[in-house]
């Protein structure tokens, strides 16, 4: 899938049944760091199933890199993923100004030993993320580690949960949240009916690091930062 440049531009897939992934050792994301996956995928409200993957490389996720996208009606099953940066439950990376995240749902413990780590989404910045939420673990050792979103730029967030355990360790600047670990250098965002469950910790050289409920840190805030109807009840620590 990842062969060719332009493979999936302008590309519509439908899943029409659960998949399941039991017999792949370790996936290979959909959309690599050289070759964004730009189509539209719907999952018709059906699973992945075992979801496993190994390595320290970046982009990672059942889909890695992507571009302008859809992706829909989506549930995310599986042991767990591991990579460098950009590593997301669902998706590594989110990039442009016009995608749409809607009814994607993550089950897997993540870890990450880079930066932007999340449990649905590693980075995201621009578009929308409607009605999605992770109830995995989410683990990183670096900076920018959310429950549901490690890094966010741009967009609209709505209807957003966490349930897991988020924590990060040995870094000295980096920033952890329930929901979104780090927001920068944003020109408009709105985050809007959300909520994070779980616990937030941060063990090692945590002097420096933004540790909260639902954000962990805002750098650089834009021209429009909208919050809303979003609580947390996720159980803080810094060690």
């Amino acid at each position: 899938t990842n062969a060719s440049g332009s493979w999936s531009n302008g590309k519509y897939f439908l899943q029409t049944a659960d998949i399941d992934l039991a017999a792949v050792s370790s996936w290979t994301p959909i959309g690599s760091s050289s070759n964004t996956f730009q189509g539209y995928y719907d999952g018709g409200g059906h699973d992945i199933q075992n979801l496993n993957i190994t390595g320290a490389n970046p982009y990672v996720g059942l889909f890695g890199r992507v571009t302008d996208v859809t992706i829909v009606n989506l549930r995310i099953q599986g042991d767990s993923l591991s990579g460098q940066s950009y590593v997301g439950g669902a998706i590594g990376a989110v990039e442009g100004n016009n995608s749409l995240i809607q009814n994607v749902q993550t089950n897997i413990a993540v870890y990450g030993s880079g930066t932007r780590i999340g449990g649905v989404v590693g980075n995201f910045s621009g578009g929308q993320i409607i009605n999605c939420g992770s109830k995995g673990n989410v683990y990183g050792t670096s900076v920018s580690v959310g429950g549901s979103i490690g890094f966010l730029t741009e967009g609209k967030i709505q209807n957003i949960f966490s349930k897991g355990l988020i924590s990060t360790s040995n870094s000295t600047q980096g920033s952890i949240g329930g929901i979104i670990g780090r927001i920068e250098n944003a020109d408009t965002i709105s985050l809007i009916n959300g909520y994070s469950i779980g616990s937030v910790t941060a063990d090692g050289n945590s002097a420096n690091v933004g540790v909260g409920g639902i954000i962990g840190r805002i750098e650089s805030g834009g021209v429009s930062t909208f919050i809303q109807h979003v609580f947390s009840a996720a159980a803080l620590s810094e060690n």
